[in-house]
């Protein structure tokens, strides 16, 4: 769907066939317009994901704006708490880590683990 703009008062409009704008009366209009990120906002969503424990998909939200630096921190924060949790013996919540850092192999082995640890109880 192509947005429609209007140059003057800078009101995205709604409709796709039209002449002049409804607000302000004016025939500048600019066709296929994206719609603008607001930058503090989507920094904020990054922070609740970090904040939630959701280090994967914050830093590819950080990697979507640009922002490498901040992502590879993401990350390294992500594997340290998915340690932290192999260590204290929840290898399934540290599979689920590792797979959202896309860490296939450290998710494979975690589980292996856990199922490991199930069947010494047996």
């Amino acid at each position: 769907m192509s947005r429609i703009k209007c140059e003057d008062c800078n009101e995205e409009l709604l409709a796709t066939n039209v002449e002049l704008c409804p607000y302000c009366g004016s025939k500048n209009l600019i066709k296929n317009v994206k719609k603008e990120v607001n930058i503090s906002e989507k920094l904020a969503e990054i922070s609740k994901l970090e904040r939630s424990g959701k280090y994967g998909k914050a830093a590819k939200e950080y990697e979507k704006l640009g922002m490498q630096k901040e992502a590879k921190n993401c990350k390294r924060l992500g594997i340290v708490e998915a340690n932290k949790l192999e260590k204290a013996g929840k290898y399934g919540k540290a599979a689920r880590m590792y797979e959202d850092l896309e860490m296939w192999e450290k998710a494979y082995n975690s589980l292996k683990m856990k199922v490991r640890n199930i069947a010494k109880k047996i």
